[in-house]
């Protein structure tokens, strides 16, 4: 599985959420077992295709924080961060987003990240509307190799890949001791006084960020950075390959990968068990429809066939309604006429049943109807029917069905 990591431009403070832009990133592409397979700059719909994608947010607009966190979870914790955190941030903690961090090696305290919430919208939106999925957003200060104590390392994140500095230029920087790293956008004159302010007497790291593409130029940063104990260039695939293993995930909350998810990236995993599905819905459909013709075929020809029967049985027969039950008819009137007597016919019936009645005489029957082969008896008040009843139908060949306190007798044949 592909991962492709990137960094986020830094926060425009001089625009509208609507005028944001992300321009061309760098970025770096990594196979499943780490080894880095590409490398450039390009601009997010040019970026190449990854399963994974972790985004590396400037260091000037993430908050790093060591705060007690209660042990809550869920929506409770979320509406407990902001009131954790407020005294300690100079913006609005409501119009920010906190996300909890790993615990630290204290135990008392957890690292919170925190975030301005529209800029988070913001990001996450345009990599959904672009199909991109697995999503993760980290801060990139904890992805900055690690200090000596003792020394003050200065992470000079803009202009990436440049190294020819105008003065006057807004810097994107990270100031970073042993106990932890702060951003900062700073002018490129005010480089020196301010990594000075923060270092003290301690020796100060000057470190510059180094995009795939770009030419590291050592005069350049000797000849400006004489105040600096040590010069070091970082690669930005070096900054990429620690995001890899990243312990803290922006993407909490309201921001939670399973919400952020839910786009075309999904969608288009979908789409070939999508397309098998009605595939094979579109096969059973044609699959019921030829049972249907077949069965079709198969009773005209039955049909057919009676038909054929009932006109040479009885070829005085002028119109064919229902064969069957006009076969029926004819063959019932032949005996008729011929002297015999049905099952079902009423007499049968009566004699039959006369005979199981038993110990319980005619008198415990109160009426008797006829209709469609089968007598409906009504037994008199008080008359209770012996448990050998059933039997004795059965022994003279009848069957009986109560319904409605009453008593519906067939022929069993």
């Amino acid at each position: 599985m592909t991962t492709l990591v990137l960094l986020l431009p830094p926060r425009d403070l001089g625009r509208q959420p609507s005028d944001w832009q992300l321009g061309t990133l760098p970025f770096v592409l990594f196979s499943e077992s780490g080894q880095q397979l590409q490398a450039g700059r390009a601009s997010l719909a040019l970026m190449p295709a990854a399963r994974r994608h972790i985004l590396l947010v400037a260091p000037s607009d993430v908050v790093l924080l060591r705060t007690a966190v209660p042990a809550l979870k869920g929506p409770r914790l979320r509406l407990a961060l902001p009131n954790l955190i407020e005294e300690q941030l100079v913006t609005d903690a409501a119009r920010s987003h906190v996300a909890v961090g790993p615990v630290l090696e204290a135990g008392a305290e957890r690292l919170v990240a925190v975030v301005d919430r529209s800029w988070m919208r913001f990001i996450l939106e345009r990599f959904v509307a672009e199909e991109r999925g697995g999503l993760r957003v980290v801060p990139s200060l904890i992805c900055l190799p690690a200090v000596a104590a003792g020394e003050v390392v200065l992470t000079q994140f803009s202009p990436l890949g440049e190294n020819d500095l105008e003065d006057g230029r807004i810097c994107e920087i990270a100031l970073q001791d042993a106990r932890g790293a702060c951003g900062l956008r700073v002018n490129q004159r005010d480089l020196e006084s301010t990594a000075e302010q923060f270092a003290g007497p301690r020796p100060i790291v000057l470190r510059r960020l180094a995009s795939p593409e770009a030419v590291v130029r050592k005069r350049a940063m000797g000849d400006e950075a004489s105040w600096a104990a040590r010069l070091e260039s970082l690669e930005f695939a070096a900054l990429a390959r620690h995001a890899l293993s990243a312990d803290l995930d922006l993407c909490q909350f309201e921001f939670a990968a399973q919400v952020w998810q839910r786009g075309g990236s999904n969608l288009k995993r979908w789409r070939v068990p999508i397309a098998l599905a009605a595939a094979i819905a579109v096969v059973c459909v044609l699959g019921l429809n030829i049972d249907w013709l077949f069965l079709a075929r198969e009773r005209q020809g039955l049909d057919a066939r009676a038909t054929e029967l009932l006109l040479t049985s009885f070829p005085k027969t002028k119109v064919v309604l229902d064969a069957p039950l006009q076969m029926s008819r004819e063959l019932d009137g032949l005996r008729n006429r011929a002297g015999e007597s049905e099952s079902g016919d009423f007499l049968v019936l009566c004699d039959r049943l006369a005979r199981a009645l038993g110990p319980m005489g005619p008198a415990s029957l109160a009426s008797v109807d006829y209709a469609d082969h089968a007598l409906t008896v009504a037994l008199a008040p008080g008359v209770k029917i012996d448990p050998q009843w059933p039997e004795r139908l059965a022994r003279v060949g009848l069957k009986a069905e109560s319904s409605g306190g009453k008593w519906i007798i067939r022929s069993l044949a």
